[in-house]
């Protein structure tokens, strides 16, 4: 295997990568989650954010795969051992760990979508350094840069979408994360004011799928009261600006959370499981939505346009009832047969009042 660190890059730095078909959906559709980029035209600028958000965490990154030799290491250096030696057998075993597990992803995905992705300047200069670039050159099975970004991208989208949200916002989440440890306060400018909290905990409410802060406001003596929630979507778009200026922490982190999330489901207990499809058009509009609904869909993996719900009947009919044509439900059976009827006793009202 080559000693020579980082991968080669042309000058353009320009890669061609092949993502299998879910991955390439899940991204595209957090395009528009996290990014509002609702015509998917910035592909590369999301993904370059993925890679220097993941590329240290991702399975195979050598942070990841190599845990293990640390022990390894502590186990054979002893009196008995030489350095050199020592250094010999890590080594050994760092490559043939690193192959093994190269080896293992060779076949996990599909390459069934191949597209072009512009690396910004920091990924290039970050890949043409990156240490890991010699044991995917000498292990991949094809590009070694190729299929090292390809694991990363797959590896990303078969996270769940709160952690999902967690790298893509890995900037912004340090920063507050790093200032609910600190009991510190973060501000951000907006409309020529500036806005000051007391960040007490980021958590996903049971009603929503966003991530949110729980913060509060300083007074003048910085003992902040709880009285609101922001998305860390929100945040992301501001300058956050860090502070020593502490604050009174008043509630334990999970006692939060637990709060907010009982506040929000108090009137609304799941209790039938529904399936709904979408068409295209249907489902663009609910991801634009998605945020803010108090239900939560989860897609299906194997088709793009259906989408699982678990609430009340209520609350289904109140909210597909909109997308007319664009939305309909497929189980229960039962349910699919009362809303036909209720759709259609609406166009029948509306065509009586016409007809007069």
């Amino acid at each position: 295997m080559s000693n020579n660190f980082g991968f080669i890059i042309n000058e353009e730095s320009r890669q061609h990568i092949n993502l299998s078909t879910y991955a390439m959906k899940v991204i595209e559709a957090d395009m528009i989650r996290f990014n509002d980029d609702y015509e998917l035209k910035n592909k590369s600028g999301f993904i370059n954010t993925i890679i220097s958000n993941y590329y240290d965490d991702f399975p195979l990154s050598r942070s990841v795969a190599l845990k293990q030799v640390d022990a390894i290491r502590k186990a054979i250096q002893t009196d008995n051992f030489s350095d050199k030696v020592t250094y010999k057998i890590i080594g050994e075993f760092t490559d043939e760990i690193m192959k093994n597990i190269i080896n293992e992803y060779a076949e996990k995905y599909s390459n069934d979508i191949q597209f072009k992705l512009k690396l910004n300047k920091e990924n290039r200069s970050l890949l043409v350094s990156l240490e890991d670039a010699s044991y995917f050159e000498a292990y991949a099975p094809r590009s070694g840069i190729g299929y090292y970004l390809k694991i990363i991208l797959e590896s990303y989208a078969i996270q769940t979408r709160e952690v999902r949200e967690r790298i893509y916002f890995k900037q912004t989440i340090d920063k507050v994360e790093r200032a609910i440890i600190n009991h510190t306060v973060i501000s951000y400018k907006e409309n020529q004011t500036v806005k000051k909290l007391c960040p007490y905990a980021i958590y996903k409410p049971t009603d929503k799928n966003s991530l949110e802060l729980i913060y509060g406001i300083p007074d003048k003596n910085t003992e902040g009261g709880i009285i609101n929630t922001i998305k860390i979507k929100s945040l992301a778009i501001q300058e956050l600006r860090e502070y020593k200026e502490k604050f009174k922490v008043l509630g334990d982190e999970e006692f939060l959370k637990r709060f907010f999330n009982e506040k929000a489901t108090v009137s609304a207990k799941p209790t039938e499981t529904f399936i709904i499809k979408f068409t295209y058009g249907g489902l663009q509009r609910f991801i634009h939505e998605e945020d803010s609904l108090p239900i939560i869909g989860i897609p299906n993996p194997n088709n793009k346009y259906l989408y699982t719900f678990t609430t009340n009947e209520t609350q289904i009919f109140l909210y597909i009832f909109k997308f007319g044509l664009q939305a309909q439900i497929i189980t229960p059976l039962d349910a699919r047969e009362r809303f036909k009827k209720l759709f259609k006793a609406s166009y029948e009202a509306y065509m009586s009042v016409d007809e007069k």
